[in-house]
């Protein structure tokens, strides 16, 4: 299992001896959908807010939650709506994009997750 970057353009996984890809780094990472909103919270909710079908909210620490959503599905600046409009006050708001390990992950599946582990 490798995940190889050839030069700051170019990335190379192999995965089982095979070469599972070799891309343009800004190509492979717009593959994966997935952002990610980390809100911190005036206070710790007492309960998670709903935001739809698409969106993962978990508690990251205490007064901290992460949304994990899909960019072609929702929007930022509405899920920080909905959380709002369901009375939790934001006091920051930071985001998390995908990395190329992610895409690894992505491209070898659940076999290269449990090789690694």
């Amino acid at each position: 299992t490798l995940l190889h970057t050839v030069s700051l353009d170019v990335a190379v996984a192999i995965f089982d001896g095979r070469i599972v890809t070799c891309a343009d780094t800004g190509d492979l990472l717009a593959t994966l959908d997935a952002k990610t909103l980390v809100l911190r919270l005036e206070g710790a909710p007492a309960a998670l807010p709903v935001l739809g079908d698409g969106v993962t909210v978990v508690v990251r620490e205490p007064g901290v939650i992460a949304l994990t959503y899909s960019r072609r599905r929702h929007g930022a600046m509405a899920l920080v709506e909905g959380v709002r409009s369901q009375g939790y006050a934001i006091v920051d708001i930071t985001t998390e994009e995908p990395h190329l390990e992610d895409v690894f992950l992505s491209l070898t599946g659940s076999a290269a997750s449990a090789a690694a582990e």
